[in-house]
């Protein structure tokens, strides 16, 4: 038995350890990538929890088409969508450009022949947790 396992806990028991988040931590890297699977998940349960994954309860979304403030919303948003577009799947395009708790990156959204439909930049902000808790969406635009 190593010493780490009877200290840490005894520590938290004292109250000198902080309780630990209610949501593991995740690099924003993979919540974006969780995020925009999300789009192209057709299984509600799979869905789902990509969603629990990338963002908070109460996310706020806009774009010049859609506005949400939850992740349930922003569920029904992409069920909608996927209904729109059969076959929709999306991707990140370059790289995640950060700048303290926000960051902006580049997206394209595909159709089942693997078409561009949407293409845009996404600015977004980070709860502690590392999942997306506000997503600006400017579609038809590029970081140059």
């Amino acid at each position: 038995m190593r010493l780490t396992s009877f200290v840490l806990p005894f520590l938290f028991t004292l109250g000198m350890l902080p309780a630990l988040p209610a949501q593991a931590e995740i690099s924003r890297s993979d919540a974006i990538a969780a995020y925009l699977q999300a789009w192209a998940e057709k299984s509600p349960a799979k869905r789902q929890q990509l969603l629990e994954k990338a963002v908070t309860e109460q996310v706020q979304f806009h774009d010049a088409f859609s506005t949400t403030r939850s992740r349930k919303e922003m569920d029904a948003m992409i069920v909608s969508t996927q209904a729109q577009f059969p076959g929709l799947r999306g991707e990140m395009v370059g790289r995640l450009r950060e700048a303290g708790n926000a960051a902006l990156f580049e997206w394209k959204l595909y159709g089942a022949e693997g078409q561009t439909l949407f293409f845009g930049v996404d600015a977004v902000s980070f709860a502690d947790d590392g999942r997306l808790q506000r997503i600006e969406g400017f579609i038809d635009t590029r970081l140059q």
